[in-house]
């Protein structure tokens, strides 16, 4: 929940602290985002927000139509209008803000991590290294830690020692 007026309710060491979450740049970001997409929202009214949210969580057109009561053809216009594709891409772009980055992305990362600092500080490109060994699963080999010993008895028989 985002407060209208926060300078009005919050002391002003609150809100300059600088590690609370609502200061971050990720937040304030999610924040932007979601205000762009309630003001483009408004602008393409209720049927166009309704069919790009509805297309983006994969509904096909012919869904939606159904689903709303829509010929075909007036879903893809509302998808293609300058408004539908502007909240599709707020909503698109919203949704991979909020689930953060992928496991290609993280790999990427780490990978160019590794390849800048070959040189200049080895130790950080071998645990970047590492570290994508680690999610890819590299060096965890399963081992049978279960081992059974059958001691043929005719073989070896009891000894003194065996008791």
């Amino acid at each position: 929940m985002q407060l209208v007026d926060a300078q009005k309710y919050l002391p002003p060491e609150v809100l300059l602290d600088e590690y609370h979450p609502a200061n971050t740049t990720f937040f304030k970001n999610i924040r932007q985002l979601e205000q762009a997409l309630v003001a483009a929202s408004q602008a393409a009214g209720s049927a166009t927000t309704t069919v790009a949210k509805m297309h983006l969580r994969g509904v096909t057109n012919a869904d939606i139509a159904e689903e709303l009561g829509f010929k075909r053809d007036k879903v893809t216009r509302l998808l293609r209008s300058p408004e539908g594709k502007k909240l599709k891409t707020l909503l698109y772009y919203l949704q991979h803000l909020r689930d953060g980055p992928n496991i290609e992305q993280r790999k990427r990362t780490l990978w160019e991590i590794a390849a800048k600092n070959q040189e200049a500080d080895p130790k950080t490109a071998i645990s970047a290294i590492q570290e994508m060994n680690r999610m890819d699963g590299v060096g965890k080999e399963k081992i049978d830690q279960n081992i059974n010993v059958t001691i043929n008895n005719q073989l070896l028989p009891k000894g003194a020692l065996d008791g």
